[in-house]
């Protein structure tokens, strides 16, 4: 590893420590970071990916485990609360936003994605690959949260779009 690479990747974690400080779900961009250095860098060794994973793993984690311990101390308990509410008030189905999926891709459009993101787990480029495990990665990890909000699924709107449009240029030039 070069000193180079080794300042990119504090730049990363410094990055994602940021966004988790702004705000909580901010954390979703460190499983998004861990996900691409140990699937899609091919020209590094799995030792390599470790290393690199590492970092930016013991940067955010360490952040995550003093605002926890902050809010543990300032209010009693260790998982932050983020609304006033009880949590039962937003207690919505795990596939609540497959229901909503046509306010981010209208249904014309569906098998076209389909296709796209079927192409990116597919292919071995790298660059669509991380489109379609971020897309799969984020509808998750949002389906699981206790409160399902419509604008969560912008955070993979771009990646929608690009794999809708591969998808549209695969079928367009198989006929």
């Amino acid at each position: 590893p070069t000193k180079e690479n080794t300042r990119q990747d504090l730049w990363i974690a410094l990055a994602i420590m940021a966004m988790i400080l702004l705000k909580w779900s901010g954390g979703i961009a460190l499983g998004f970071v861990l996900f691409y250095y140990l699937l899609f860098p091919t020209n590094l060794t799995v030792r390599e990916r470790i290393r690199k994973a590492s970092v930016v793993l013991m940067m955010g984690g360490v952040l995550v485990g003093l605002l926890l311990v902050l809010n543990h101390a300032v209010f009693g308990g260790w998982i932050p609360k983020v609304f006033g509410h009880s949590y039962d008030e937003f207690q919505l189905p795990f596939l609540f936003y497959w229901s909503q999926l046509d306010l981010v891709i209208r249904q014309p459009l569906v098998p076209f994605f389909l296709v796209g993101l079927y192409l990116s787990l597919k292919n071995n480029d790298h660059r669509y690959r991380v489109h379609g495990v971020w897309i799969l990665f984020v509808f998750f990890v949002i389906s699981a949260m206790v409160n399902k909000d419509n604008r969560f699924m912008l955070m993979f709107l771009p990646s929608v779009v690009l794999l809708t449009g591969a998808g549209i240029e695969f079928l367009i030039s198989k006929f």
